[in-house]
């Protein structure tokens, strides 16, 4: 859709809108009856101007609480990816002001999190293949760059050893911070 090749002519076309039509229910901004969607008294309070950044973040959190990031691809859906969330939000901050290839933050998470590469024991490709090319599906692809908090340049797609480089926007720096008098 994004490349002109095919013209959005329903929902289901796009994984975006998929997913923010869930995280929206999810969050309780909009509701679905008699298959039809509106906002809830929620959602009308949030549409106010200055009611944007409460927005952002219930939808933000409500992604990363509530939906299942293992919703649109064939990857376990034991995997607990999202609930090491924060630990990737602290690497970004730390390390991604640089463009860096997505495995440096997949062995960043293998090696404080080892455990979870027993839910990758698939044939294809190594448990190590299979969470990094899992992590950056979910959590660069499907779910950071929904929110524009992250850039990716993908080279050779299609290939086995394709890079996949990724940097933090401006949108997230000016969002997120480490605060150091919270860390002991």
């Amino acid at each position: 859709i994004e490349t002109g090749i095919v013209k959005l002519a329903k929902e289901g076309y796009s994984l975006v809108l998929q997913s923010m039509k869930y995280v929206a229910l999810l969050s309780g901004v909009i509701k679905k009856r008699s298959n039809k969607i509106s906002l809830t008294k929620k959602g009308q309070a949030l549409l106010d101007k200055s009611k944007r950044y409460e927005l952002l973040k219930l939808l933000f959190q409500s992604h990363f609480q509530k939906f299942n990031f293992g919703y649109f691809d064939g990857y376990s859906d034991e995997t607990s990816l999202q609930s090491l969330f924060g630990y990737t939000m602290y690497l970004l901050l730390k390390y991604g002001d640089e463009e860096r290839e997505a495995g440096f933050y997949a062995t960043k998470n293998m090696e404080a999190f080892p455990y979870e590469l027993v839910h990758f024991q698939g044939r294809w490709s190594t448990p190590e293949e299979q969470f990094t090319s899992c992590y950056r599906v979910r959590i660069f692809e499907r779910f950071l760059s929904f929110y524009a908090f992250v850039d990716y340049i993908v080279e050779n797609r299609y290939r086995p050893n394709k890079t996949f480089e990724v940097q933090t926007t401006p949108v997230f720096r000016e969002l997120f911070e480490i605060r150091k008098d919270k860390f002991q």
